[in-house]
């Protein structure tokens, strides 16, 4: 029991003063504050993990989807390997046969020999063609304009010239030797045909093709008349410059709208161009509403929970606020009234 008057006569007087101390009772303490606090900051900070991995999870979807939308980039380059194999055997059996040429040039008709085994079987015919004309032809010549093809290969200003001639479906490839006034090209007619043979069996792509960085159709396979085609816009309806955008995609000659995956070759002096099937429009876009609904949701439920927490913790300090001032009267009325406060023990009649 509790009891209030004049005079030190608690059990427990203060030494100063004359007058008892007032004990503090139970009030709203910082630790609970505090706890909240760092309620707070662990759900904030969680949060902002959440929102990093799951940032990164979409990016990287978005990347891996982006290029190769239709699961084909493993076809291309099991595609390109072949080719590119292909296309340093040409050149280098080219090379060989203009330095054979330069080495014995009365033996022309042997140095078109030698290459023409070299790049087999690959290469249908081969010719060394001087200032002075054709010097030696080997191979499935065919009345094959050999000149012509020359100076298309000195006019591209590459060492390596791939490319076909107008009104002739042959493949020419030619090897321009630099800094050699008066050596002959060699140029042979190729074929790349056979090395897409090795995805006939495949059921994920409508067509694949080998074609130059300028858009020609070198070989094609495919349905809806791809063969039959001689450059990217026919085949796919797609500028050749927009074969290098990261996810290109465009329609087959018959419509069919295909993602396309492109792999450079031989450091892209040809390129490897498969297409597949394209996913419908809204199949993207339910994708990406399922992806954002995935990250906004979580992080419009963790903001609420630290608006909750943040106003709790205002209450408590505006609690803790009114207590300490409701304590604070107390103490001032009982201090000016010369008053003392005690216990008594009914029990022991004690005081």
């Amino acid at each position: 029991m509790l009891g209030l008057g004049r005079g030190a006569t608690g059990k427990q007087a203060a030494t100063s003063g004359g007058f008892d101390a007032i004990p503090r009772v139970g009030s709203p303490t910082a630790p609970g504050t505090a706890g909240l606090r760092v309620a707070i900051l662990a759900a904030l900070l969680l949060l902002g993990l959440y929102t990093i991995f799951d940032v990164a999870r979409l990016t990287h979807s978005a990347l891996s989807t982006g290029g190769d939308a239709s699961g084909q980039g493993q076809p291309a380059q099991t595609l390109a390997g072949p080719v590119e194999a292909d296309v340093v055997r040409l050149d280098t059996a080219l090379q060989s046969a203009a330095a054979i040429a330069a080495r014995f040039p009365n033996s022309p008709m042997d140095a078109a020999e030698a290459g023409l085994k070299g790049a087999h079987p690959v290469v249908g015919a081969l010719a060394l063609v001087g200032d002075e004309g054709v010097r030696a032809a080997a191979g499935d010549v065919q009345s094959a304009d050999w000149p012509a093809a020359a100076k298309a290969a000195r006019a591209s200003g590459h060492s390596l010239w791939i490319g076909r001639l107008k009104d002739d479906d042959r493949v020419f490839v030619a090897n321009v030797p630099a800094g050699a006034p008066g050596q002959p090209i060699a140029i042979a007619t190729a074929s790349f045909n056979h090395n897409l043979d090795a995805l006939s069996q495949s059921k994920a792509l409508l067509a694949w093709m080998v074609v130059t960085p300028d858009g020609l159709v070198l070989a094609a396979r495919g349905r809806g008349g791809v063969d039959q085609t001689a450059n990217v816009r026919e085949a796919l309806s797609i500028a050749p410059d927009a074969l290098h955008d990261r996810a290109p995609t465009g329609a087959l000659p018959d419509g069919a709208p295909v993602s396309l995956t492109v792999r450079p070759v031989d450091g892209g002096a040809l390129l490897v161009v498969t297409a597949a099937p394209r996913l419908a429009a809204t199949a993207p876009a339910s994708r990406i509403s399922a992806d954002v609904f995935d990250l906004v949701a979580p992080l419009v439920v963790g903001l609420m929970l630290a608006l909750l927490l943040f106003f709790q913790i205002r209450r408590a300090e505006a609690a803790q606020r009114a207590f300490a001032e409701s304590e604070q009267r107390f103490r001032l009325a009982v201090e000016a009234a010369r008053c003392g406060i005690w216990e008594w023990d009914l029990d022991e009649a004690a005081s």
